[in-house]
């Protein structure tokens, strides 16, 4: 495949950039490079140390204080297929951003959105599916409370987390009537654990948490079906404090 992009960077502060960006994928679908442009826009945040900031690590005291807030985007993009036989199109919006109450407590909210269509050409038989949309939409309550000595660059935290979402899909095969939102999804997550951050500067962290879930998934068709999944998992990432340092 080719693909062809440009985008911009603005410095939120030292050590964050926010970046946005743009690019066209052409893939070779059938010996046929430019018959499918793919097109993409997409935004995050990424990590700058400056030369100074790598010299002096031993130096660095987490911005971890009242006032303080903690972002981060998980996912922010949009993107648009144009196929022989139809087309897709997939929008994703993952912020999360937490307020410190205390030096030690944060507070916060994660939102999670998404939105997915996709089309056939009226050509294909009838068995295929025409057109299908689906959209998600679901908020975390979350909190964290920070443990150890205000000035070490490692800081261990205890987490706790309770989220609900919910999908919604409606779809449309040619030898069938069309199917709404009657047919949709709840998901209920609780989630606690632990982890900790290790500071590269004063507002960029390595993280790293292993956290026991609970998800209870209840299928909103005729059946009323209910899942309860249990699950352990390891996340590892970059997290970014905006605020002062201690002095």
């Amino acid at each position: 495949h080719l693909s062809l992009g440009a985008g911009f960077n603005h410095l939120l502060n030292e050590s964050v950039l926010l970046e946005v960006g743009s690019n066209i994928t052409f893939r070779d679908f059938s010996r046929q490079l430019f018959s499918s442009p793919e097109w993409n826009l997409g935004a995050g945040l990424q990590l700058y140390l400056s030369p100074e900031g790598r010299k002096n690590k031993k130096s660095v005291v987490p911005a971890l204080s009242r006032g303080s807030w903690m972002v981060g985007i998980s996912g922010a993009s949009l993107t648009y297929r144009k196929f022989n036989d139809g087309m897709s199109f997939d929008l994703n919006l993952l912020p999360t951003v937490g307020y410190f109450v205390t030096d030690r407590w944060m507070v916060g909210l994660s939102l999670q959105s998404s939105y997915t269509r996709a089309r056939a050409n009226s050509d294909l038989p009838l068995e295929f599916m025409r057109d299908y949309s689906r959209w998600g939409l679901g908020m975390d309550v979350l909190t964290r409370y920070y443990v150890g000595s205000s000035e070490k660059r490692l800081r261990p935290f205890a987490l706790a987390q309770v989220g609900f979402h919910r999908d919604a899909f409606q779809y449309y095969q040619g030898t069938q009537p069309r199917v709404d939102s009657d047919a949709n999804t709840r998901l209920i997550t609780t989630r606690a654990g632990f982890g900790a951050n290790l500071f590269l500067s004063s507002h960029v962290a390595l993280e790293a948490s292993l956290a026991y879930s609970l998800l209870n998934e209840r299928v909103l068709d005729p059946d009323r079906t209910t899942f309860t999944v249990n699950r352990i998992g390891l996340n590892v990432g970059f997290q970014f404090f905006l605020g002062g340092a201690k002095e």
